[in-house]
């Protein structure tokens, strides 16, 4: 064991003993990092009290700017998520005192299952029962209730709310923190067709990173959906969009019309205007990419370690501006001279 998973398991160990005491002679073992993620750090690990036996968990921890604040918002929403009855992790404990492992964290029951995604590389011959039950379990997110959840930071109150023009307002506000001059045109491109844009019948739980290696299946063929640190109530074509932004950019640009298709199908409905949403998740991607590579990814609240995973995935980066480029007829010179630095 390397001496960083020794001093984190040490205090991790302590933590239990000084504020968990109704763990009884708590063991650690088998603590592994396992997360490869853009903005948390994840662990798992048993948990053994005396002569009973171990308990698989997970110890995801968060870093960057705003870090408290993400803790305890993913901490909140995973537990009414539970409490609804969505197939999520049960989440256990939360500490926002840095003092103990040098970061906020949850610990929280670890499902013992496969990604989805794995799944559907190994048995192409599933794919079509596969992309069904990640649709279902998706139509059932955007379908729950939105009002349990409009406390968990500043949400939209009501459809009108989230009207594509106010959604914008937050983009001019990020550009001028941020100094990206290049999303300018974007934002112009998406003004002027915003009032074009069918306003949503209601608002909906948006999972908003929701992706196949964001399920899990059990042994026993359970599904259950994690990675909740950005949770919000909006416009379920948002989510929808970003979903199948991230399916086309990583090697299945094939998948974007059947995925559609197979939502809306399960859905009941068709959705409108997606060309309008697909610019909104492309734009976000490529923001989240040159603020990133610009000012390290510290400063949207990732790991340091993004940059090096951004720089692995120009392929992925270069379909996305593709899609951008196809749905706005845009041409983005400053993203053109990031893809070919990469």
């Amino acid at each position: 064991m390397n001496d960083d998973i020794q001093s984190l398991k040490t205090s991790l160990l302590n933590y239990y003993h000084d504020h968990l005491p109704e763990y009884v002679d708590p063991q650690i073992s088998d603590l592994t990092a396992i997360s490869d993620g853009w903005e948390t750090e994840v662990y798992s690990y048993s948990l053994r009290q005396g002569d009973g036996d171990p308990h698989q968990l997970i110890l995801r921890m968060y870093p960057g700017v705003n870090r408290v604040n993400k803790s305890t918002h993913e901490f909140a929403v995973m537990c009414q998520l539970h409490a609804q009855g969505y197939p999520v992790p049960e989440v256990l404990h939360h500490c926002v005192e840095v003092e103990w492992l040098g970061k906020p964290f949850v610990l929280m029951e670890k499902i013992n299952g496969t990604p989805l995604g794995t799944l559907m590389e190994e048995n192409p011959h599933q794919m079509s029962e596969y992309v069904t039950r990640f649709f279902q379990m998706y139509v059932q997110l955007h379908s729950l209730d939105p009002q349990p959840f409009m406390d968990f930071g500043p949400q939209p109150r009501t459809p009108e709310a989230f009207l594509p023009s106010k959604l914008l307002m937050t983009y001019n506000v990020m550009v001028e923190q941020f100094q990206q001059l290049w999303v300018v045109p974007i934002l112009e491109w998406l003004d002027h067709h915003s009032n074009r844009v069918q306003q949503p019948a209601s608002l909906s739980v948006l999972h908003s990173d929701f992706h196949p290696l964001n399920i899990l299946m059990d042994q026993d063929d359970q599904l259950y959906a994690i990675d909740w640190g950005s949770l919000e109530v909006g416009d379920y074509r948002h989510d929808l969009a970003w979903t199948l932004m991230l399916i086309s950019a990583h090697g299945h640009p094939e998948f974007y019309d059947p995925m559609l298709a197979e939502y809306d199908r399960v859905a009941g409905q068709p959705s409108a205007d997606m060309p309008f949403f697909d610019v909104l998740a492309a734009l976000w991607r490529l923001f989240d990419v040159q603020v990133s590579l610009d000012q390290g990814g510290e400063a949207l609240g990732m790991r340091p370690e993004v940059v090096a995973l951004i720089r692995e995935q120009a392929d992925s980066i270069q379909q996305v501006y593709e899609r951008l480029q196809n749905r706005s007829g845009l041409v983005v010179p400053e993203i053109e001279t990031l893809i070919k630095q990469l």
